[in-house]
């Protein structure tokens, strides 16, 4: 990441703000990507494919985390995965 190395320790005051601009940016790259006159369906489905495998994978270590709890006997207070339908709680 270019911030890690001191490129760009000036223009930005911390790793947050460049994550910050770093997201933005991505996401003014999609944005343009997909409403672009020029596009057509088909170039999009390997980004569709893409959102539904990760999306999958998130899905599934959560799952693994709930699974392996059970198995021990766990209590989910405290633990990073409580609600399965929180994105923001479950990736903390």
């Amino acid at each position: 990441m270019p911030y890690d190395n001191g490129h760009y320790d000036n223009y930005f005051d911390s790793k947050e703000e460049w994550l910050a601009y770093e997201l933005q940016k991505l996401q003014d790259y999609i944005t343009d990507y997909v409403s672009s006159d020029k596009r057509k369906a088909s170039d999009l489905y390997p980004i569709k494919k893409m959102v539904q495998q990760q999306k999958f994978q998130e899905m599934m270590n959560i799952y693994d985390d709930l699974y392996s709890l059970d198995l021990f006997g766990e209590t989910i207070e405290g633990h990073k995965s409580i609600n399965l339908y929180d994105y923001q709680e479950a990736n903390t």
